[in-house]
């Protein structure tokens, strides 16, 4: 460690041991910050979990700003009904928070909508127009494997042909055509 670095920390310590002195001895300002960051990071931190990030301060930055986000709309909302309550606005906040904890599956079956009716196909708007809609659905779903098969297959003709006219050729030209398309070298 530098003698530039051990000053910097020495100092930070310095700085946090005089604010926690100062913290002990004011508690409002304790709650202050502690009811900070709660507000900051506690409505959106169940819902950043079930993101599955592979980084913790992604998590932790998605958490802040989907609750500077429900935080907005729950203060909107109560400004638009008129209803200004700042009990209300942390109970609400609260349930926010704690749905965001809740178990997706715990949370279907509290669905007063089973997740395979034809009732919620129809409120999605699947099943009321057309009814063959899980064959239409099946039917993309294999054209789309196929043409990604196609791809795919297209990509490892042109890489073997590369490859094959790099070892040829040494480079210097394009290799000829596959299937009507020119490799990308």
């Amino acid at each position: 460690m530098t003698a530039g670095r051990r000053l910097a920390t020495a100092i930070s310590l310095v700085l946090a041991a005089l604010l926690l002195g100062r913290l002990s001895w004011d508690v409002h300002a304790v709650r202050m910050i502690l009811a900070l960051a709660c507000c900051l990071v506690l409505p959106g931190l169940g819902w950043s979990r079930r993101m599955r990030l592979r980084d913790a301060g992604d998590t932790l930055a998605l958490a802040v700003v989907l609750s500077i986000s429900a935080s907005v709309v729950v203060a909107t909302a109560m400004a638009l009904a008129g209803q200004w309550s700042t009990v209300w606005g942390t109970v609400v906040l609260l349930a926010v928070a704690g749905l965001g904890f809740v178990p997706s599956r715990t949370l279907q079956r509290l669905s007063p909508v089973p997740a395979r009716s034809p009732r919620r196909a129809a409120v999605a708007g699947l099943g009321a127009a057309d009814p063959d809609w899980v064959d239409w659905y099946a039917d993309a779903r294999r054209r789309s494997a196929a043409a990604r098969a196609r791809a795919d297959a297209e990509a490892r003709a042109i890489e073997t042909q590369w490859a094959d006219w790099y070892a040829r050729e040494g480079g210097g030209m394009c290799p000829e055509p596959v299937e009507g398309r020119w490799s990308v070298p």
